[in-house]
């Protein structure tokens, strides 16, 4: 049993858990190794066991799996009774019908112990970032020529197909689409400023970066605002710190310039196997940050067009450490 279960089965005993099931695939990598294809349960009492679906057995075979695991064709023969842990967020209605209906349920995540990270993830996250930054050095390139959000878009995705994953649909936003901090790709050609968010996968692990591109030099003076929010509030992350506090930090710099009203999203997030994880960088979060949290850091403004720039940071004792070097 390897050191993240034995944590896992260390709090299920302190909670006095009979067990705890986990279906979140990163959730069973994370913990074993093994990223299932399909839908997999994990069940941790004293040991592990794993239910891999039928379709996956040769994969799983092809593995070389370790710990125990079943095949089921259907559904697999789980029995539960007692108090269970599991993620409310995660298990389905379905899952608990079949499984979990005679149970005490007690909501148990994985994602807290995720949230701290060691070596060889940051590691990871930082060859996903290097691997971003190579890509958004092609599309400044790109988005400087007259095509379409769309166009950059698909040719960024394409690009970054050759060599990972990309981590979520690539961003391409320009003028008013920008205003839209979630924005599609449109049809439409790119005039003004342009929104870049991007990330890949390097061995599961997330890289999310955004940078934005003025064209139009009436709008710098939003753009310098939004990066002074980010440096500042950079310069005020260090582990034991809350986290809502480094989003006050950005905030109130962008009051500053007369901002504040168009800073609608949270700072940022974690990240990691996800794209967001714990700990939420937010106004209104409790999370205190710890050393090797690895966060993003993306302020915006968001008026007749957007402006955001975004960072992955490793948070360390006395301060933070940037992991995206891209220009800004």
């Amino acid at each position: 049993m390897n050191n993240r279960i034995k944590l896992v089965v260390k709090k299920m005993n302190e909670m006095d858990l009979d067990y705890v099931v986990v279906t979140r695939p990163e959730d069973i990598y994370y913990l074993t190794g093994y990223y299932p294809l399909s839908f997999t349960v994990m069940v941790i009492k004293d040991s592990i066991k794993l239910y891999i679906p039928n379709i996956d057995s040769t994969y799983a075979e092809s593995c070389g799996l370790s710990f125990e695991y079943e095949v089921y064709r259907k559904k697999p023969e789980i029995n539960l009774k007692g108090k269970v842990g599991a993620d409310l967020n995660h298990i389905n209605a379905k899952f608990y019908e079949n499984f979990l209906k005679k149970c005490k349920v007690i909501d148990f995540s994985i994602l807290e112990f995720r949230a701290v990270k060691d070596r060889e993830e940051v590691e990871k996250i930082r060859k996903a970032t290097k691997i971003s930054e190579k890509i958004m050095s092609i599309a400044e390139i790109l988005v400087s020529k007259n095509i379409t959000e769309r166009e950059a878009a698909l040719e960024l995705e394409r690009i970054a197909s050759m060599v990972a994953d990309k981590a979520f649909d690539f961003i391409v936003a320009s003028w008013e689409n920008s205003k839209i901090p979630h924005a599609k790709p449109s049809m439409k050609r790119i005039e003004g400023n342009v929104i870049i968010d991007l990330g890949v996968k390097y061995e599961h692990y997330c890289s999310d970066m955004t940078r934005t591109f003025v064209f139009d030099e009436r709008i710098y003076e939003v753009y310098e605002a939004v990066l002074e929010a980010q440096k500042e509030a950079i310069k005020s992350i260090r582990a034991g710190i809350r986290a809502k506090e480094i989003d006050k930090v950005a905030r109130n710099v962008l009051r500053e310039y007369g901002y504040e009203k168009n800073f609608i999203h949270s700072l940022g997030h974690g990240i990691g196997l996800s794209v967001h994880e714990h700990p939420n960088l937010s106004i209104n979060s409790e999370d205190i940050l710890k050393e090797n949290m690895v966060v993003t850091v993306e302020p915006g403004v968001y008026t007749d067009f957007g402006i955001r720039i975004e960072d992955v940071v490793l948070v360390k004792r006395k301060g933070a450490r940037i992991l995206s070097k891209y220009k800004k």
